[in-house]
């Protein structure tokens, strides 16, 4: 009878990989009770249609890299999906972007995800051999600094808000769309109007239809939808709503 510990060794480590072992054991055992029951030559049959053998998995390798610095990054997880079914097989990219699974013959649809990254998916792959994939992830639009700075004191009433981002951007839909998006108001609710948004490269400035209240705790809510996108091909989008504080100066 066939032995289940020919799984492959990859298979599992990721996570829990310390219960593998009495995996096995059990996985064993109950192939013995079924091996009475049903013979050896009709089991190994289904076993190996179910699970194949080590020689029958091939090999998936890659690295996974930054689409704007370039840099390989650690920590972001692969996932081969079964094509119509419920079983994935896992890894994570180790600190040279590189990972390793491997799998049995099939057709696979592959998902790559790291927080602060856009998933990427590729779907219906076949897989025969030993293969190399390496894959090329989106990193969200990022805002880098802004003026007024977060938390500042003693901004003038008449100020603009000036974002600066990580790469050059494009409005999410047109001019009037992010400047009814953006929210900007005061600790008491009063909330001021965006009369223009101008974009240049990675800098957006925010135009407030002023002055300001003095005195006052300024709130500006840039949300993902509707403001701003990455202005390249990939159109990545901010992750979350930004939100920037300070405080105009006093009378």
């Amino acid at each position: 009878m066939g032995d289940f510990r020919k799984i492959p060794d990859k298979i599992g480590y990721a996570e829990g990989g310390s219960r593998i072992p009495k995996l096995f054991e059990l996985m064993n055992a109950l192939t013995d009770d079924l091996e009475l029951l049903f013979g050896d030559s009709d089991l190994n049959i289904a076993r190996r249609k179910l699970r194949g053998t080590k020689e029958d998995t091939v090999e998936v390798d890659g690295t996974i890299t930054d689409s704007i610095s370039g840099d390989e990054v650690f920590g972001a997880e692969v996932e081969m999906a079964v094509e119509d079914g419920d079983v994935s097989l896992k890894a994570i990219s180790n600190k040279d972007g590189e990972y390793a699974i491997d799998a049995y013959p099939g057709d696979y649809d592959f998902s790559i995800s790291k927080v602060g990254y856009l998933t990427k998916t590729q779907e219906s792959q076949t897989i025969t051999v030993d293969v190399t994939k390496d894959y090329v992830i989106i990193p969200y639009l990022k805002v880098l600094e802004t003026n007024p700075e977060e938390g500042e004191e003693d901004v003038a009433v008449d100020a603009d808000v000036v974002l600066t981002f990580d790469r050059d951007v494009e409005f999410g839909d047109d001019e009037d769309a992010a400047k009814a998006a953006i929210i900007i108001k005061d600790e008491d609710d009063t909330e001021y109007d965006v009369l223009g948004v101008v974009i240049v490269d990675a800098v957006a400035t925010i135009d407030v239809d002023g002055p300001l209240a003095n005195g006052k705790k300024i709130i500006v809510t840039v949300p993902v939808d509707d403001s701003f996108k990455a202005d390249s091909v990939d159109d990545a989008p901010m992750q979350d709503d930004f939100v920037l504080t300070f405080t105009t100066i006093a009378d």
